[in-house]
């Protein structure tokens, strides 16, 4: 957040690459979006699994 106020104070960089936040007032495009947030404690035990599949050498890993 600090890294694109700082150096994208107006935002133009975010709204060329993600339109759909265009609407949003300088100040409010960044912000953090809550459907954005990723589960590390989800995504790092996904990780692992599908580590331990690979290493056990079976075929379908990314059946989720």
């Amino acid at each position: 957040m600090t890294q694109s106020q700082t150096h994208d104070p107006d935002g133009s960089y975010i709204r060329a690459w993600l339109p759909e936040l265009s609407g949003l007032s300088d100040k409010e495009i960044h912000l953090p979006r809550p459907q954005a947030i990723v589960d590390l404690k989800r995504s790092r035990a996904l990780a692992i699994e599908t580590y331990k599949e690979i290493l056990r050498g079976t075929p379908d890993v990314i059946s989720g």
